[in-house]
């Protein structure tokens, strides 16, 4: 078996008609290639998981958990899987190509979103969240760098590796996560609703793209606790957009019973979407009521061009006639 770190698959190696162009991503024991299929000549990513001896169960539980999620999600801000399959002890996961990266890439390259970009993509991220929600499915690792953006900068959000199905039940007891998202009950190691997990990791993503920063700052998790429950989040509320400040405040919440739920969150950032379309409407047809500024003398050259031009096609004659007729 392979150990952990070494180059997975070797560029050009064709596995199950996909040839593996280049590694974009590793961690743990799985891999992400940009690949080529040979039967329809386009890109696509492959996830790979090709764990040790003795990770070999967990690799399958995760590879089972994300295939089996996925099948049930068909929607345009969660990416989608197109083909799985296992070979030679590795798992395979065939997934759109988002050829922009993730949401953390680009707000590290480019800065933080503000304005109707900011608004567009946050509807975005809270809509997929829902429809995973009303599909019974809590992400557990919402955060910028597994939210991808797609050619035309549409979002998509991945790696529901560590995602749940919580058809009755949505008390969860595994506690794995990424510290700087994670709801502070996950850090605490307590039962915990799922759901109400996500909408902390919701908050503070769109906290992170809005400001380029993290809403805590602490690296040990007891400090990183002390820090969420005793002085919380700073938002300045002239920052945002008012119902983005509503929505960062009432999801980044220590208590879990008092963040909304992502379907509050939709209605609120659907206002939001609504009232900014409705002042870009409203902009647009005012400019184009302006009518355009002319000094008096160009107003009154036009003015007499036009009485001029009257007056001359008075005196014309239809068809000319010749010289000498009568």
């Amino acid at each position: 078996m392979t150990s952990k770190g070494e180059v997975f698959i070797e560029p050009g190696t064709v596995i199950n008609n996909y040839i593996f162009n280049e590694q974009i991503g590793s961690g743990g024991y799985a891999a992400v290639y940009v690949v080529t299929s040979i039967k329809f000549r386009t890109k696509f990513v492959a996830k790979v998981l090709l764990p040790c001896d003795n990770d070999i169960s967990h690799a399958w539980k995760s590879f089972d958990t994300e295939v089996s999620n996925l099948l049930k999600l068909d929607f345009p801000h969660i990416i989608r899987m197109y083909e799985y399959f296992a070979e030679s002890n590795r798992f395979f996961i065939i997934l759109e190509y988002c050829s922009n990266g993730s949401l953390f890439d680009y707000v590290n390259t480019y800065g933080p979103l503000s304005g109707h970009k900011l608004i567009n993509i946050t509807h975005q991220l809270v809509s997929a969240v829902q429809y995973a929600h009303s599909n019974c499915i809590a992400h557990r690792d919402i955060k910028p760098h597994n939210i991808l953006m797609d050619e035309f900068g549409r979002i998509k959000l991945a790696d529901f590796g560590i995602s749940i199905f919580l058809a009755n039940e949505p008390n969860c007891f595994n506690f794995k996560c990424s510290p700087a998202f994670a709801a502070p009950e996950i850090l605490s190691k307590q039962p915990h609703n799922s759901y109400k997990a996500d909408m902390w990791s919701v908050g503070v993503t769109i906290y992170f793209i809005a400001t380029g920063q993290y809403p805590f700052h602490s690296t040990k998790i007891d400090k990183l606790l002390n820090e969420m429950k005793e002085i919380g989040v700073c938002l300045n509320k002239y920052h945002y957009h008012p119902l983005i400040y509503t929505l960062l405040l009432k999801t980044i919440q220590y208590n879990p019973q008092n963040r909304i739920s992502i379907d509050e969150a939709f209605d609120i950032i659907k206002r939001c979407s609504e009232e900014t379309t409705i002042r870009k409407i409203s902009s647009s047809v005012s400019s184009k009521m302006l009518l355009p500024k002319h000094s008096a003398e160009k107003l009154l050259a036009f003015h007499l061009g036009r009485r001029k031009l009257s007056f001359d096609k008075s005196k014309a004659t239809f068809p000319p006639q010749k010289l000498g007729s009568s």
